[in-house]
């Protein structure tokens, strides 16, 4: 298996480095023997594709990431967001700082997907006066900019942020990429940024306890206008901004005026029973029974001896364990995890592509005459992901039979391929799909050093600097190009057309690039594939 010679393995060490690693713990966690990794970093030997993926994903970067030639500009790899939380607690583990990327790359998308819609129909952040008000007043003023009801819940509160221009992100219950791990004493992080702050959540038990940490964050944004990441000790400090923020939260879900709802002389003796005692308002209100009884301590309702006393009947009661969540319902986790604001801006910038998709007679041939096409027709085309699934997904197999068999005729013939990144794409979004294509013997290109390297060309030409890709190509797609443009091969490709260019190349799709000059890859959509191929399926 070809060898990827190419590599900057100082950018290697510098991983490990930031990881806070040794090379040999690194052979360890990828598998691959310490010292085939020694000859590596030493210059006597190269690494695999696949064994360059495995470095690449474990440290949270790309393939192409590590064949710069450049040293690492760590202000471009990690932003001044990200260093404030790092340095605010040095001990985050690995994964929670990929996390806090994604969290940053993600943001990043969706502020690329908004230009792209109608300035109009954009909700730009703009933060009230807060400078010179006691806390009291600024939760009051708060309220009041996100027009809160008497009565709320985790959603609600959440989508009032949103409809401000904030992004509120919050993590799976079960393991994956999205998920703050349970054994992580970290409740939540926001980002600042004065055009899209975000706030990231720990999902947790009890929703009211998510919303004091969600209202938290807020107050770090907009009293303090800087990026904060909060464990349990933060939410209780005593100090500080912390406290401020924690004041901030308080006063907001709990004010003076709601606490005159709750009378003092039916609260029991047990503090075990408090939760029931405070029920009606913990329901109306959407908050934990420990934010009221902080706002009775503060209010010098409730002796201090009790709101600790039930402080720790609550952290000492017993929970039943839960299996972490289900994946029943995998269509909703969009809107659990990004919110509604960011999934409707998503689908409203696919909505636009699609018609203007539509709208070209036909931006992917223009410059090839009916004889190329005819030509191209005796030559091999390259599927990537999306063309594949939009044939499988629109033209079930079991629907069009014929289709079907002409589509086997030429993945035989090897007039169909497909990159192995392609493949392992479909893998993951409709597994027969891949049951069909090795049923059918398809031939698939291997990702080479000289594919690799075309890929690293074209990603330069698109100004995407380090891992900072946007709204466009991913690295997957810059590989998909490359094995196409190597092998002379048409792209066949259904992501949509963009009638108008982004300045920002690295919001540029599949087809806008192929259609750059230095790159000049002929591409189709699978219709456009079907239709010009003039076949008849009986």
């Amino acid at each position: 298996m070809e060898r990827i010679q190419s590599i900057n393995v100082p950018r290697i060490d510098w991983c490990c480095a930031d990881r806070g690693m040794t090379r040999d713990e690194l052979a360890h966690e990828v598998g691959i023997a310490p010292a085939s990794i020694a000859k590596v970093m030493e210059g006597e030997a190269g690494l695999t594709f696949n064994q360059l993926r495995k470095i690449a994903a474990f440290f949270g970067r790309g393939t192409l990431f590590f064949l710069e030639t450049e040293p690492v500009n760590e202000a471009k790899v990690h932003t001044l967001q990200f260093r404030t939380l790092a340095n605010q607690k040095p001990e985050l583990s690995p994964r929670l700082k990929l996390l806090i990327e994604r969290v940053e790359r993600q943001r990043a998308i969706y502020l690329a997907l908004r230009d792209e819609l109608d300035p109009a129909d954009m909700v730009v952040f703009s933060p009230p006066k807060l400078e010179g008000l006691r806390i009291p007043n600024v939760a009051r003023t708060v309220r009041l900019w996100l027009g809160l009801a008497d009565r709320n819940s985790f959603d609600s509160y959440r989508q009032a942020i949103e409809a401000r221009g904030l992004l509120v992100f919050r993590s799976n219950g079960y393991n994956g990429k999205w998920q703050i791990g349970k054994e992580s004493p970290i409740l939540g992080f926001s980002l600042y940024d004065s055009a899209c702050p975000v706030i990231m959540v720990k999902k947790q038990e009890s929703e009211t306890r998510q919303t004091f940490t969600l209202m938290h964050e807020l107050g770090h944004l907009l009293l303090h206008k800087t990026s904060s990441i909060d464990d349990e000790s933060d939410l209780h400090a005593q100090e500080g901004e912390e406290r401020e923020a924690n004041a901030f939260a308080g006063h907001l879900l709990v004010s003076d005026a709601f606490l005159l709802s709750i009378r003092d002389d039916d609260r029991p003796a047990d503090v075990a029973e408090f939760d029931d005692w405070l029920e009606p308002q913990r329901r109306e209100w959407g908050v934990s029974s420990e934010v009221i009884l902080r706002r009775l301590m503060d209010g010098k309702r409730l002796p201090q001896a009790q709101y600790v006393a039930y402080r720790q009947w609550w952290a000492n009661r017993i929970v039943p364990e839960k299996d972490g969540g289900s994946r029943q319902y995998r269509n909703r986790e969009p809107k659990h995890i990004f919110g509604d604001g960011y999934v409707r801006t998503v689908l409203d910038a696919l909505n636009s592509r699609r018609i203007l998709f539509t709208c070209q007679s036909q931006p992917r041939t223009d410059n090839l005459t009916i004889r190329d096409l005819h030509q191209l027709e005796r030559h091999y085309a390259v599927f990537d992901a999306s063309s594949m699934i939009e044939a499988w997904d629109n033209y079930p197999p079991g629907q069009f039979p014929g289709l079907w068999a002409w589509m086997a005729d030429r993945v035989e013939k090897g007039l169909i391929r497909m990159s192995d990144i392609a493949v392992e794409e479909v893998g993951h979004k409709v597994p027969e799909c891949i049951v069909w294509l090795r049923n059918a013997n398809l031939r698939k290109i291997s990702v080479s050093g000289a594919i690799l390297l075309e890929a690293f060309r074209i990603k330069g030409m698109l100004d995407i600097e380090e891992d900072k890709y946007g709204s466009g190509v991913d690295e997957n797609d810059l590989i998909i190009i490359a094995t196409a443009k190597l092998n002379d091969c048409e792209l066949i490709t259904n992501e949509a057309f963009q009638a108008y260019a982004s300045k920002q190349k690295r919001n540029w799709r599949i087809p806008l690039v192929c259609n750059m000059d230095t790159v000049n890859v002929p591409w189709i959509d699978f219709l456009g594939y079907l239709k010009r191929s003039k076949a008849v399926f009986g």
